[in-house]
């Protein structure tokens, strides 16, 4: 019953859209492939355009976003993305921990550069931080430091609603 009408729902969505000529974000990434895929003049116009592509929060990149990253890239495009791993907070919604974990593996001779010195926290929120990422199972190795002050101790609140 929830299916069909979370289905009603996004068909009534779909129709209100269209009739209005409007696009929502899905439809701006889907719509731009299809013209990149189907007509390679469009396609080449962009490429001889386009020398730099950079892309921020790269972890919460999804499969669509990335292959339109391909497709607006030649060879002699230089990419560049900032992302971490543990940081990968959108996989509800489609974010590929994958793209970025296996970037080297589609641009051989990527120069890879770990940020690793916080300039805000206190080295004992950075500890805390990096005994919890050192669960994750898909990541790149870091230990993140700073030069601040040790700071205080951490303290854990529990609240309660009594309403």
């Amino acid at each position: 019953v929830m299916g069909q009408k979370a289905l009603e729902i996004y068909r009534i969505y779909e129709e209100r859209k269209n009739a209005m000529y409007a696009f929502d974000f899905d439809d701006l990434l889907l719509r731009t492939i299809r013209i990149l895929e189907s007509c390679e003049d469009v396609r080449q116009r962009w490429l001889n355009r386009i020398d730099f592509i950079l892309v921020d929060e790269f972890q919460d990149t999804n499969d669509v976003q990335y292959h339109l990253i391909k497709l607006l890239s030649k060879p002699s495009t230089s990419i560049y993305v900032v992302g971490d791993p543990d940081q990968t907070i959108y996989t509800w919604r489609g974010a590929n921990l994958d793209i970025i974990m296996n970037l080297e593996k589609d641009y051989p001779g990527l120069e890879s550069i770990t940020l690793d010195r916080n300039y805000r926290s206190t080295q004992t929120i950075l500890d805390c931080a990096n005994r919890l990422i050192a669960n994750n199972k898909k990541r790149i190795p870091k230990n993140l430091y700073t030069e601040n002050k040790l700071g205080q101790k951490i303290e854990i609140f529990k609240g309660v609603n009594k309403g």
